[in-house]
């Protein structure tokens, strides 16, 4: 069984002195996708949760809308193979290493959206939830985080990896899963905004992004032509409202 971290040798130096010490860090393997008896995606991600990751990649680019759309599936440490329902298009993509992405102009239309409003005191709450959560960004300092909330807050799933699309994969896998899609309000993530995931937060039916860094310019476009509330700089007690800040209250 693959491990998401493990332990090595290295050399610690700090004002001036060196030490030989244990270090954890995370680890990041390959993965295949394939589909119908056909190899269709490569990723390197960090193990665990890939049948998740695969469920949520093939749902984030509008290959399935459900769960009931794969047949069947078999997978081990390093593939995974589903039956699904229909044909899909030839080609292979590669989801690079760096990020996890794979880019594409297209907003696939989600199954539908959900309406509610937050308050900046519940934003603030489940931030410091979603960092409490990230057990293996505590012992590495080496991945993402992604959690997907209903509109009153409860925590529909949670995931870490190396890479940000594939932490989104595999809380849309796990959604989908187990059938909570549905409830979908609000997406988390550790990691900066880029347009590429407004647009499969988009697909999963969420309408607020929030994250920890900063947002594109596309970013910010493609969340306001999608009616997303998107916020960047969740960082303590602030936070900056770049489209749709309606959802927020007592602004």
């Amino acid at each position: 069984m693959l491990m998401d971290t493990f332990e090595i040798k290295i050399v610690k130096y700090k004002n001036g002195n060196s030490e030989n010490v244990t270090d954890r860090i995370v680890s990041e393997d390959p993965f295949e996708i394939f589909i119908n008896g056909e190899k269709k995606y490569f990723c390197m991600r960090m193990p665990g949760m890939d049948y998740e990751l695969a469920l949520g990649l093939l749902f984030n680019e509008g290959i399935i809308n459900s769960l009931s759309d794969v047949h069947d599936f078999k997978m081990d440490e390093s593939r995974i193979s589903l039956n699904i329902k229909g044909s899909i298009v030839p080609g292979f993509k590669k989801v690079y290493a760096s990020s996890g992405s794979m880019i594409s102009d297209e907003l696939v239309v989600p199954v539908s959206q959900n309406k509610g409003e937050f308050t900046a005191e519940r934003l603030f709450t489940l931030q410091n939830e979603f960092f409490k959560m990230q057990g293996v960004f505590d012992k590495t300092g080496g991945v993402h985080a992604c959690a997907f909330y209903s509109s009153g807050g409860d925590l529909i799933s949670f995931a870490e990896d190396v890479g940000r699309h594939n932490a989104l994969d595999k809380c849309m896998g796990s959604a989908l899963a187990e059938g909570k899609i549905e409830s979908l309000f609000l997406i988390m993530l550790s990691s900066r905004i880029s347009f590429e995931m407004i647009r499969k937060s988009y697909r999963t039916g969420a309408v607020f992004v929030a994250g920890v860094s900063a947002p594109t310019s596309a970013a910010v476009s493609a969340a306001e032509q999608s009616n997303m509330t998107l916020v960047g700089f969740l960082r303590g007690d602030r936070f900056n409202v770049y489209s749709h800040s309606e959802r927020l209250l007592n602004l």
